[in-house]
């Protein structure tokens, strides 16, 4: 399930960048 990887990893991003 690539989308949900790429999902989180810009969730993520967006999470750290604050």
């Amino acid at each position: 399930m690539a989308a949900v990887h790429r999902f989180l990893e810009e969730v993520w991003l967006f999470t750290e960048g604050g």
